[in-house]
């Protein structure tokens, strides 16, 4: 193929093209960059922004976050939110964002405002089994988070009360931190039995103490 053969990239797709590191991080094109195939980009665009329109006109919510790429569908379900009449709806979608999500701190202030549509049904985020959990929890239980940033409690939301998760979360990477903390249930958000997390808000839990962590990357 001849370069005078490829076919340019469409200008909204250029400025989120990161050529040092070879990615394209559209909210709707996330891929290895090769300027080969930018019809192949192009194409997934002109796709993506259709099916969304057709979500959109047919309140079709879901679909319409997850068309996004998963960096960017926090700030999708921000767009379609005020649209979601029915709370439980709008907390089974916001959990299965949450759940699909591997950049929360880098979003936390959407997250922040995210959690405070239907906030008088915000229950709803949590299954009844996890409800009773938590409301027979003590009145204020230590917490754990593993994270590479010791200084991160200022954005983040998710903690576990398993040690041993927090841990692997902290090493998976490599060389990290453990935090030790302690929250009043009262300030609990929600708790989710997966990884055992809990959902609190910055600034809700005290850390008592940090350790490092050895890498548990082979």
């Amino acid at each position: 193929m001849q370069l005078t053969d490829i076919e340019p990239l469409d200008p909204s797709l250029e400025p989120f093209v990161d050529r040092e590191a070879g990615l394209i991080r559209h909210p709707l094109v996330y891929a290895m960059y090769n300027v080969l195939c930018n019809a192949q980009y192009n194409q997934q665009l002109r796709d993506r922004r259709r099916d969304i329109e057709a979500a959109e006109t047919h309140g079709n919510h879901n679909r319409y976050v997850f068309l996004h790429e998963r960096p960017y569908r926090f700030r999708a379900l921000s767009m379609i939110a005020p649209k979601i009449q029915d709370p439980n709806a709008y907390w089974t979608l916001f959990r299965q964002v949450w759940e699909d999500s591997e950049n929360i701190s880098e979003v936390s202030g959407i997250v922040g405002e995210l959690l405070d549509h239907h906030r008088q049904d915000r229950r709803y985020v949590m299954t009844a089994h996890e409800r009773q959990t938590l409301a027979g929890m003590s009145l204020r239980f230590p917490v754990y988070r593993g994270t590479r940033d010791p200084g991160d409690p200022v954005n983040a939301y998710s903690w576990s009360t398993d040690i041993r998760r927090a841990r692997w979360y902290g090493s998976r990477r490599g060389a990290g931190y453990l935090l030790h903390g302690t929250v009043r249930r009262s300030e609990v958000i929600a708790l989710f039995e997966v990884d055992a997390e809990v959902l609190i808000a910055p600034g809700n839990v005290t850390v008592q103490r940090t350790t490092e962590l050895v890498s548990s990357v082979a």
